[in-house]
């Protein structure tokens, strides 16, 4: 499982130095609302301003990471029902599954 969409926007807003945190809580609200698609449109400004290569590098596997997987993206309803956002739990449980399978095949 790869990086949630915050790690994204915010390693996104690191490489960028203007205005970092002010851009993330404003992609981090939008994410908690549902709007997934207006993170995209936003990213796609950016992108036309975008000098460094590795910047746009970043921008160009944020938007496609976005687009690939907003219908899976319904943070607004996820919190709703007190579920964990982000991929931290989900890796943890894979990572304890696969301990214990290899214990088991082990003994």
């Amino acid at each position: 499982m790869g990086q949630s969409g915050y790690g994204i926007a915010q390693e996104i807003c690191l490489a960028m130095t203007e205005d970092f945190w002010q851009r993330f809580k404003r992609w981090k609200d939008l994410f908690y609302r549902g709007k997934v698609q207006k993170v995209i449109d936003q990213l796609r400004e950016i992108r036309r301003d975008a000098r460094k290569q590795s910047t746009l590098e970043s921008l160009l596997g944020a938007i496609k990471y976005f687009e690939d997987n907003k219908e899976k993206m319904h943070y607004d309803k996820y919190g709703k029902k007190k579920l964990p956002i982000g991929s931290g739990a989900a890796e943890s449980a894979r990572f304890n599954i696969d301990f214990k399978r290899t214990l088991r095949m082990a003994s």
